[in-house]
């Protein structure tokens, strides 16, 4: 199966916005943005030592120097995640298995046309009644 590649809006907690290139991948385990695709202002926890990931890529690592929080828009449906910034990240942004797997994001394919479907919207919390003592 491909991996789709969305046009997505990140918007940090500032409420900047800026729009990336996203691929989707069951294979990653993390979200990953690249650094210079972050909006304006993004604030980065920083790690003292960058942590190395694999990668596919042909030099087999990237860097994550840091984790941020974000709200994701794909397409009418919004997320939210903390993903890992990256420097030197190939593409603009990753959205990862865990990411995925929390939202219930799926990539459908239907006769060679892949599509992504966000399941849960962060607008549209899953409401638990609580009753008082």
């Amino acid at each position: 199966m491909s991996k789709p590649i969305l046009e997505v809006t990140l918007q940090n907690v500032g409420g900047q916005t800026s729009h990336a290139l996203t691929v989707f991948d069951a294979r990653s385990r993390y979200t990953m943005v690249r650094e210079s695709a972050l909006p304006a202002d993004t604030q980065v926890l920083p790690y003292r030592a960058p942590d190395e990931r694999r990668t596919v890529a042909q030099a087999g690592r990237v860097r994550v120097t840091g984790w941020t929080h974000l709200v994701i828009s794909i397409g009418d449906r919004m997320i939210e995640d903390y993903a890992g910034v990256s420097p030197d990240l190939p593409g603009e942004a990753i959205i990862g298995a865990e990411t995925m797997r929390m939202w219930e994001v799926s990539i459908r394919n239907d006769h060679g046309h892949t599509s992504v479907v966000v399941g849960r919207d962060m607008r549209d919390p899953d409401i638990i009644e609580v009753d008082s003592l």
